[in-house]
């Protein structure tokens, strides 16, 4: 009886529990959210809350100050992700986790917030294309927010409005290609931002307006092509930035105030500005033409290879530098003015520039330990390095040197000297003076032009005349050039071209042939003309290496380049004006055999008169020698006489 009593309470406690689930469970589908601060309400649809609100209300330090759901799903079977493992960088990272751009269902964490103290979260596995508010809204003491690599193409509206404690945030390699101007407007604690490899092409000017602690900077490998003046205005703490590996044409450092270090390479910038207390920037790979640094600046190194400057007057504010690279640009004069200010230079790279002459007498020679000259036009080197007595490391090669003096270069380590027009014997006087110690690149070429000879891996020649040998030589190669074109404007390479494509589109046009013997002639034909088009193409690529050396010579010897004209037009100038120097340093020449030949010849009656002074000095001396004498044998017998009288007045006195 008992046993049949508890049998029958139990029944009835389980129907009265189910019916109460049911109760709660049509509540929970009708259920209206009032949001405490501001009022409004929402009401829940199948089975997920939509909150509707004027002003975002977050959790705050792990208490609720609203019943809004923030967009998650309250109905049975939504999924939770939970930290799966962690490691010494991370206490939470999550594994296996897709989210697609149509789920909003996504809840993380644990129900109770208590638990979800974790500060460092990280993915692994999972792929998340856009991220949800309920990451940040479950973790709200992230201090440090991973999501690298999770192909992201969006960021939804407040998905890091809890994030007032995020330090650093890393949302490289994903796929986003824009940003909301207000998604980082809660993160007031971050201080590092890494957005590397996504497709952004331009940043709102108010992104960061309310990140004041911002330190750090990264979007290299992105699609930008500018970057507004005002975009870090209220970023007084920003000191490194790096935008490499973009498409910027405008990005103004200088108002960055507090910038330390700066990546802008491999971009498209035409004009840089460099901002005072910077001491690292790196702007190689651009277009820059105009470099702006005011007084005092703080610059130590500074990379602008790859550009297209042509002067260098824009160094005299950086005197702390203390390493330059300017290699490969367009620089054709150095002055020793240039160079004045920079006593703490210890690196100058100027290699593949367009050099003719180097002179460099400044402080900046007394601190300098590497030196690269090569790949430049230089051919007059013999005492332009005197002053570097402190060079460590020296490279010339690639360059038309024909001597150079490195008596005083006493520390040289690493030296460089082949593919140059040495005179052998200025060479082999050169190599012996060196430091046992110097490394040389000897044993470099293997092969010589005609009337040159290896000496020890060097290529060299013999002349008496060196320097005007080789203007000679360089001459008679640019009318080579000269020749080559005038027989190209006999046959030109654009009417052949035509020809060419005039007789394929005739092959292309006829059909398929009406006999083996017909097709057999047309597949020969094809084959004719694949082989034209072979040398057509050769032919042109030629003349386009011919037409940009005609305008290297035009820039190296500063001669105007006259527009709508074939290119022998201007290479003719360049021989007129090579003619034209020669026909000058002849003159030159001779003149200074004419002034030696006179001033050997005064040397000459100088000697003449300087012989005859001599003489006639040498009889002055005999006739003074000889008054000398006859003067003391006057004066002995004036002392006689003397005497003599002397002697008689006594002789009177006593008689008397």
């Amino acid at each position: 009886m008992k046993s049949d009593l508890n049998r029958a309470m139990g029944w009835r406690e389980t129907l009265v529990l189910s019916f109460l689930l049911m109760c709660g469970f049509i509540q929970c589908k009708s259920v209206r959210y009032q949001h405490v601060d501001s009022g409004t309400f929402s009401s829940v649809d199948n089975g997920q809350a939509q909150v509707q609100r004027e002003d975002p209300v977050f959790w705050d330090g792990g208490q609720t100050r609203h019943t809004e759901i923030y967009g998650q799903s309250r109905s049975f079977g939504e999924k939770r992700h939970h930290c799966r493992e962690s490691n010494q960088d991370y206490d939470c990272i999550f594994q296996n986790v897709f989210i697609d751009n149509l789920n909003n269902a996504v809840l993380f964490g644990h129900a109770a917030q208590q638990l979800n103290n974790q500060s460092r979260l990280t993915f692994k596995n999972s792929t998340i294309r856009s991220l949800p508010r309920s990451l940040v809204d479950t973790y709200t003491n992230v201090e440090l927010l991973n999501l690298e690599r999770l192909q992201i193409e969006t960021i939804q509206p407040f998905a890091l409005a809890n994030g007032q404690k995020i330090k650093e945030l890393f949302l490289s390699y994903n796929n986003i290609a824009s940003l909301d101007a207000g998604v980082f407007d809660y993160l007031k604690s971050m201080e590092k931002l890494v957005m590397d490899g996504n497709q952004l092409a331009s940043l709102p000017v108010p992104l960061f307006r309310y990140t004041n602690n911002l330190n750090v900077v990264s979007m290299a490998g992105n699609n930008l092509d500018r970057i507004e003046d005002g975009t870090f205005r209220n970023n007084p703490n920003l000191e490194n930035v790096n935008v490499a590996n973009n498409r910027l044409t405008h990005f103004d450092l200088s108002f960055i105030p507090r910038l330390y270090e700066a990546d802008v390479k491999n971009n498209l910038l035409q004009e840089l500005n460099i901002p005072g207390e910077i001491h690292q920037l790196d702007a190689s790979r651009n277009q820059i033409r105009r470099v702006v640094a005011q007084t005092g600046n703080m610059v130590e190194i500074l990379s602008l290879s790859h550009n297209k400057l042509n002067t260098v007057g824009w160094l005299k504010p950086l005197k702390k530098l203390q390493l330059l690279d300017l290699s490969f640009n367009e620089i054709e004069d150095i002055t020793s003015t240039d160079f004045k200010q920079l006593a703490k230079l210890n690196t100058l790279k100027l290699n593949n520039n367009r050099l003719f002459t180097f002179t460099m007498q400044s402080p900046s020679s007394r601190s300098l330990k590497v030196l690269d000259l090569s790949h430049n036009s230089l051919v007059y080197m013999d005492n332009n390095l005197k002053p570097f007595e402190q060079l460590e490391e020296l490279y010339l090669d690639h360059n038309s040197i024909v001597n150079v003096n490195l008596e005083t270069l006493r520390k040289l380590s690493n030296l460089s000297l082949s593919h140059n027009d040495w005179d052998c014997a200025k060479l082999a006087n050169l190599v012996s003076n060196l430091p046992v110690t110097t490394v040389v690149d000897f044993d470099t070429e293997t092969h010589c032009k005609d009337n040159y000879k290896l000496e020890r891996g060097i290529c060299c020649t013999a002349s008496d005349k060196p320097y005007h040998d080789r203007l000679i030589k360089y001459i008679a190669e640019v009318s080579a050039y000269e020749r080559m074109n005038r027989n190209n404007a006999i046959c030109s390479r654009d009417t052949v071209y035509d020809t060419v494509n005039s007789v394929n589109n005739e092959i292309a046009s006829s059909g398929p042939p009406a006999s083996p013997m017909l097709a057999k002639e047309v597949q020969d034909l094809k084959s004719d003309v694949q082989s034209l088009e072979l040398r057509t193409g050769e032919a042109r690529r030629q003349m386009s290496r011919d037409a940009d050396k005609i305008d290297e010579l035009i820039r190296t010897y500063r001669i105007p380049k006259q527009g709508l004209v074939q290119p022998s037009e201007n290479l003719r100038k360049v021989f007129d004006h090579l003619k034209d120097r020669d026909s000058f340093r002849v003159k030159e020449t001779a003149a200074h055999e004419g002034e030696k030949k006179n001033k050997e010849k005064e040397i000459n009656d100088l000697e003449i008169e300087n012989s005859e002074m001599q003489a006639a000095l040498d009889r002055m001396k005999a006739l003074r020698k000889q008054k000398v004498n006859e003067t003391s044998q006057k004066t002995v017998e004036i002392k006689k006489l003397e005497a003599k009288k002397n002697k008689n007045l006594a002789a009177r006195k006593n008689t008397k």
